[in-house]
């Protein structure tokens, strides 16, 4: 079963975008851990349908669930979360034209109690009420939440900070700033636990730029509603439009009329104004918001710098990220923060859809399309996966799985594995290898790029993830195996009981499960305890949390709708 984590539509089968909502739908995730430290106070985590491993199988933690939004926690299980290739400082790494994201935080809620995992360990706060809505931020390195009375809270995977009270939304960005609503319709902006008052008598409607520094807002007044943008000061866009985003700093702003045509114009400056497209359907902008990419009914558009719009297509064409690339969940493909870790749309990778498969694009110099690979399978199984290098493509046709060099002038398609069936396959942290499901033989086989394909497992598989920088972890009959490229060796240090691996991929944003920042475990024991481990490694795991569990545990957990 999949289902949509913005409108909670249902499949029987994998899908990589929702029919109701046109929404992405995640995939599989997992990654690496570390030991554990607890502390008082607490983020909240958005909730995300739980994902039952094995039919055989009924303990599914009801209660491992992380609040609506960016993060999605599924259940018991390995839950893999990304850092990236190499060092670098921050909670994200700008790689090349790529933010990657590098130091994320794992928020999920067991009991009354809020866990938030990073690479360092855990820490924990107990709450004497529900937890509601959260959203981590785009670079998933912290988190903001409300409990049940409104109260709204700041985690970083250190500690956890009370913001403010009587909170009704909030709107994370980067460097760990938001914008949030209070009930009485005062906005303000934030970086953990300080906050700036912004402005009063606000709708509900607002937007943040990508550096937390600038705010777009909306008031109701007697004769209509009038748009504002707040930069260090109170700036009035006029009424009868709808502000849509801001760039760094509200340098650049972009907004609709009543007749849904697009505009951006240069702060106050209204002799700047340009036009982008009438009767806009998609559109996301880069990593500063100096670039913005709309697609409308007669192709897709590029506008930079406050500048005349570009014709690039006459197709709807969506920007192709790496597996680690910074993307939010609520984007319009983005609605809510509308901006992804790209820092030059015209150096990146477009993807058109088309029953089905998928086409794959680059701009020339013209910023004309020029086509890469035609017709490739598009789904969370088989891609087309785009490694963080931004440069390695992935993707199956016609039932074979290739791999070539974007950009690269007369770079040719290179056969990977003939005929690699219904079978997922998984892609190693540092892109070098991948492992698959033999159907003839019935056997894992792992595939260093360049040489040949050997079996590392032959025993039944409930699940195969990426772990450390080469290996892979494989989950069978409640045991836990490690391999890279050898025969897979049993994993120590882990109790006997029901294990679970799972399929968290929301957290990377819906991609193939590759990063390496930690791993999380949770097993249920025949004593009616949940214990978590943890690893940073995915070779050796240290049990950071146990309690007790209900007797009878739900099987899947109820759909919450997106947080915002």
């Amino acid at each position: 079963m999949v289902i949509c984590p913005n409108c909670g539509a249902r499949y029987e089968k994998d899908v990589r975008f929702c029919g109701q909502c046109g929404k992405r739908i995640p995939e599989p995730v997992l990654k690496t851990p570390v030991p554990v430290k607890q502390e008082a106070a607490g983020p909240a985590a958005e909730k995300k349908p739980v994902q039952k491993k094995k039919a055989s199988k009924k303990k599914l933690l009801p209660l491992l669930i992380a609040i609506p939004a960016v993060a999605a926690l599924v259940v018991l299980g390995v839950i893999f979360i990304p850092k990236l290739f190499g060092g670098g400082s921050g909670s994200g790494r700008v790689r090349g034209n790529y933010l990657l994201i590098q130091d994320a935080v794992y928020p999920f809620t067991w009991k009354d109690s809020l866990l938030l995992l990073s690479k360092d360990g855990c820490v924990k706060k107990d709450f004497d009420n529900d937890l509601g809505p959260g959203m981590l931020g785009i670079d998933m390195s912290f988190f903001y939440f409300r409990d049940e009375e409104d109260t709204l809270w700041f985690g970083d995977g250190s500690k956890f900070e009370r913001v403010a009270e009587d909170v009704k939304s909030v709107i994370p960005a980067l460097d760990k700033t938001a914008a949030f609503l209070d009930n009485d319709g005062v906005l303000y902006l934030a970086k953990g636990s300080e906050k700036t008052k912004v402005a009063e008598d606000v709708d509900y409607l607002y937007t943040v730029s990508p550096d937390g520094k600038a705010v777009g807002y909306e008031r109701e007044k007697k004769d209509a509603c009038y748009q504002y943008y707040y930069d260090g000061k109170e700036h009035e866009l006029g009424k009868n439009c709808e502000l849509l985003a801001l760039s760094e700093g509200g340098r650049y702003v972009y907004y609709i009329n009543s007749k849904d045509v697009m505009y951006v114009q240069k702060g106050e400056d209204e002799e700047s104004r340009q036009k982008i497209v009438s009767d806009y359907e998609k559109y996301c902008l880069n990593l500063d918001g100096t670039q913005i990419l709309v697609s409308g009914e007669d192709g897709s558009y590029l506008c930079e710098n406050g500048g005349e719009a570009v014709k690039i297509s006459s197709s709807l064409l969506r920007p192709l990220l790496p597996m680690s690339c910074a993307e939010p969940m609520e984007n319009s493909y983005f609605e809510e923060f509308p901006f992804v870790g790209c820092r030059d749309f015209k150096k990146a990778f477009f993807y058109q859809l088309s029953d089905g498969s998928a086409s794959v694009y680059s701009l020339d110099k013209d910023l004309k399309t020029s086509a890469l690979v035609r017709n490739v399978t598009m789904n969370y199984r088989f891609g087309p996966f785009l490694l963080d290098d931004g440069k390695t493509l992935l993707y199956v046709k016609n039932g074979d799985l290739y791999q070539i060099e974007l950009g690269k002038a007369d770079a040719d398609s290179e056969k990977l594995i003939k005929d690699i069936g219904k079978q997922y396959y998984r892609i190693s942290s540092d892109g070098s290898s991948l492992i698959y499901y033999d159907d003839e033989d019935e056997c894992l086989m792992y595939l260093k790029r360049g040489e040949k394909a050997v079996s590392v497992f032959e025993d039944s598989i409930d699940d195969a993830v990426p772990a450390g920088d080469k290996g892979f972890l494989i989950l069978s009959d409640d045991e836990l195996f490690y391999t890279e490229g050898g025969r897979a060796s049993r994993v120590k240090g882990i109790m006997d009981g029901d294990l679970y691996i799972a399929d968290s991929a929301s957290m990377l944003n819906y991609r193939n499960p590759v990063q390496k920042c930690f791993y999380v475990l949770a097993e249920w024991m025949e004593d009616n305890e949940m214990r978590l481990y943890m690893s940073t490694d995915g070779k050796n795991f240290t049990e950071i949390f146990k309690d007790e569990v209900e007797a009878s545990p739900a099987t899947e957990a109820a759909v919450p709708a997106p947080a915002g």
